[in-house]
């Protein structure tokens, strides 16, 4: 994308970027509202409703850029996940730690 020479293009790629980071975190807003091994002061007004509503306004946001844009995301992802899951099963075939997510088997 740095080759592209369009500043424009490369600017619109960082605040893609930004929103599609938003995802996890509302996800896990969602997902770890009623976790067991959370303390119980996780509490949201509301519910789900802040969360569902601030996944909706970026899912608007993510998809009022442009297609090209978007396609460049999304095969960005696509490489990135092939890189993880080729990486992880090369460490489990070295006898390496997988990732630092067993660390938290502890609690």
């Amino acid at each position: 994308m740095l080759f592209s020479g369009n500043y424009l293009f490369l600017a619109s790629a960082i605040v893609f970027t930004s929103f599609v980071q938003y995802v996890p975190t509302i996800l896990a807003a969602i997902k770890l509202r009623n976790h067991t091994k959370l303390p119980l002061g996780f509490r949201l007004r509301g519910g789900n409703l802040i969360p569902i509503i601030a996944l909706l306004v970026t899912a608007y946001l993510i998809f009022s850029f442009s297609l090209e844009l978007i396609i460049a995301g999304v095969l960005v992802f696509l490489l990135s996940a092939v890189w993880y899951f080729y990486d992880d099963r090369d460490r489990q075939a070295k006898g390496l730690r997988r990732d630092i997510a067993e660390v938290d088997k502890v609690f």
